[in-house]
């Protein structure tokens, strides 16, 4: 029985070291050539161990006429606590209204805000968002980034980001703009279809699920997602205006020169 135990705690032991291996060569894949801003940047990391971001330490200690738009709230807020707390505009998005819930009550006491029930997406109607794996989790997504077979779908509404700016004049008339997306893969979408909006932000936070959900075999879903990646991230990079200053894991942080 001992000698069971030991050889199943070796085989995931393996496996989980083959998927750090896995993830550490599609971030450097996506890298390649675009890393030169890395650390140039004076940043500090907002909220939770788990649902915390960073932000430039200059505009956060500032607290200037600042919006942060923040796609998926989830069950942690405690990064939008923060940046609330200390004098930021926060608009918050997410499809599940437990988790509006929670985060307006988490808020209200300590300043300006607005909780939307809806997700981000490149354009504004209702989409469709298929569940996670784990059931009662949190991670709906517009597209089925785990690949589960039969996925179930669930309409919710969904605003683009241009929309967000008309509907929101202190976002237009913000000195400073951060853009935080933890949105389960639908992020690519978004980066690829909205460059217009994007580049009306200061700063970017966002999470490559899209990166980090793929099953570990599925090697042509990896490859064209990397392609997907590195073709946004050159993009960004060869405006001229943007920098990709950190990364934690698949968090990807962009900073405007000079911001």
């Amino acid at each position: 029985m001992r000698s069971i135990l030991l050889r199943n705690s070796t085989v995931l032991a393996l496996a989980h070291k083959l998927v750090f291996i896995q993830n550490l060569l599609t971030v450097k894949l996506v890298l390649a050539g675009n890393s030169e801003q890395l650390g140039k940047v004076d940043l500090i990391r907002v909220g939770s161990s788990y649902g915390g971001w960073y932000v430039p330490v200059n505009s956060h200690q500032a607290n200037k006429d600042s919006v942060v738009v923040s796609a998926g709230l989830g069950y942690d807020t405690t990064f939008d606590l923060e940046m609330v707390k200390n004098g930021h505009y926060v608009i918050g998005l997410d499809p599940l209204a437990e988790c509006c819930r929670i985060a307006t009550e988490n808020l209200s006491p300590h300043g300006d805000f607005d909780i939307l029930n809806c997700g981000l997406a490149s354009w504004t109607g209702s989409q469709v968002f298929y569940a996670p794996k784990v059931e009662g989790h949190d991670s709906y997504s517009t597209i089925n980034v785990q690949e589960v077979a039969n996925p179930t779908g669930i309409q919710f509404p969904v605003i683009s980001l241009e929309d967000l700016f008309a509907r929101y004049e202190k976002l237009s008339r913000a000195k400073f703009r951060i853009l935080k997306m933890d949105i389960e893969g639908a992020e690519l979408e978004i980066l690829n279809l909205s460059i217009a909006q994007i580049n009306r932000f200061d700063f970017l936070a966002i999470e490559m699920d899209s990166l980090a959900l793929i099953p570990f075999f599925s090697t042509l879903t990896r490859f064209k997602r990397i392609v997907s990646a590195r073709r946004i991230v050159t993009e960004l990079e060869g405006t001229g205006q943007w920098g990709l200053v950190k990364i934690e894991n698949f968090n990807f942080f962009w900073s405007r020169f000079g911001q």
